[in-house]
C-alpha cells in the first residue's frame, strides 16, 4: 500500500489490528476511498473528529454513512465491533486524513481538530496516540497554510507593497489588531476590558479578536491574541477563577439559531459555546488557564464561521 498525503504511514490499520488479512485491507481501503470521493455534510465532518477524539463517544455519534460503507465491504466488521471497537476508529482517522488535503472539507476539519485537540485524553493505545497526534499536526499545518493563502501571504514574507484585495486585507487586519492591542477595548460592549468582570473580560476578547480578524487566522494571530490575554490578567488573581463565571451574553446574542443549533449538537468541539449557551457542562477540567479558555473560544469561533461561510456557499 502507498503512504497517505500526510505523514500517516500505510500501515495505518495497524492502530486497531496487528495482524489483518489482505481482505480485510482491502475491503476497509476500498470504503473508505468510496466515502471520501462522495459528499460528505457539516454534520458527519464534524461528528468524525469528535469520534476521533472523544473517548466517550459512540458509534452513533461517528459518521454512520462511513460505517454503513465498511459494513458492506467487510461482513465480519460487524461482529469484530463488538470486541474492537478501534477498526472503527482507526478507519474514521485514515479517511480525515484523506479529506484534509481538500477544499473545502479541509477547512472544517482542520478547524475542529484544532477545536477538539486541548481536550484529547491521554491516549493509553500506542497506535492510536501515534495517529491522532499526526491528525493534529496535519491540521495545524493545513489551517496556517490556508491563512496564509487567503492573505495571499508566502510562507517567508519579503517586504513589498501590498497589491492584491488579499494582501490589502491582510495588512487592515494587522492594523486593526495591534490597535485592539495597544486600546484594550472591546467595540463590542463600548467599554475597557479593565472594567469587566475577567469572565466577561475573556469572552470578549475573544469575540472581539474573531470579529475582527480574517478566517482562519494565521498562527502569528493565535500567537498576538494568546499573549494580549495573558497580559490582561497579569494583575488579576485568577487562583480562584471557575469556568462558571464565563460570561458570554453579548456572543449569544449575535449567535444565529443555526449557530446555536450546531454548537448544542457538537459540544465535543465546541465546549466553551455550548456552555455559554446552556450551560452545559461540556468543558470539563480538560483546560485550567482562563487564557486558554479564550483560547478555546477564539478556535470554536473561528470553526463557526468556516462554517457558516461554506454553508452560505
Amino acid at each position: 500500500m502507498s503512504s497517505t498525503t500526510h505523514s500517516v504511514p500505510s500501515h495505518w490499520y495497524w492502530m486497531a489490528d496487528l495482524n489483518p488479512t489482505d481482505s480485510a485491507i482491502s475491503a476497509r481501503t476500498a470504503a473508505i476511498t468510496e466515502v471520501s470521493q462522495g459528499e460528505i455534510s457539516v454534520t458527519d465532518l464534524l461528528s468524525m473528529v469528535e469520534f476521533c477524539f472523544n473517548p466517550d463517544s459512540t458509534e452513533e455519534q461517528g459518521m454512520v454513512p462511513l460505517f454503513d460503507k465498511l459494513r458492506t465491504h467487510d461482513a465480519n466488521l460487524s461482529d469484530e465491533f463488538l470486541d474492537n471497537r478501534l477498526i472503527l476508529k482507526a478507519c474514521t482517522i485514515r479517511l480525515l486524513n484523506l479529506l484534509l488535503p481538500t477544499a473545502p472539507t479541509n477547512s472544517i476539519i482542520s478547524a475542529a481538530i484544532v477545536a477538539a485537540a486541548p481536550r484529547m485524553p491521554i491516549i493509553r493505545e500506542r497506535w492510536t496516540g501515534i495517529y491522532l497526534t499526526d491528525l493534529i499536526r496535519s491540521a495545524v499545518e493545513s489551517l496556517e497554510l490556508q491563512g496564509l493563502q487567503l492573505r495571499h501571504l508566502p510562507k517567508a514574507e519579503k517586504a513589498k507593497p501590498a497589491t492584491t484585495t488579499g494582501e490589502m486585507a491582510s495588512l487592515k487586519e494587522e492594523l486593526d489588531l495591534l490597535w485592539w492591542c495597544w486600546n484594550k477595548y472591546s467595540p463590542t460592549a463600548g467599554k475597557y476590558y479593565v472594567e469587566m468582570p475577567i469572565g466577561t473580560r475573556l469572552c470578549l476578547m475573544a469575540l472581539d479578536a474573531a470579529n475582527s480578524i480574517l478566517m482562519p487566522p494565521t498562527q502569528s494571530i493565535r500567537n498576538i491574541f494568546r499573549n494580549q490575554v495573558r497580559k490582561n490578567l497579569e494583575e488579576e488573581d485568577t487562583s480562584a477563577l471557575s469556568v462558571n463565571q464565563l460570561e458570554g451574553a453579548y456572543l449569544v446574542e449575535f449567535m444565529s439559531d443555526a449557530t446555536r443549533q450546531l454548537v448544542l449538537t457538537h459540544e465535543f468541539v465546541f465546549p466553551v459555546m455550548a456552555y455559554l449557551t446552556s450551560r452545559a457542562d461540556a468543558l470539563g477540567n480538560a483546560l485550567r488557564d482562563p487564557a486558554d479558555w479564550a483560547m478555546q473560544l477564539l478556535n470554536e469561533l473561528v470553526l463557526s464561521s468556516i462554517v457558516a461561510t461554506m454553508e452560505k456557499d
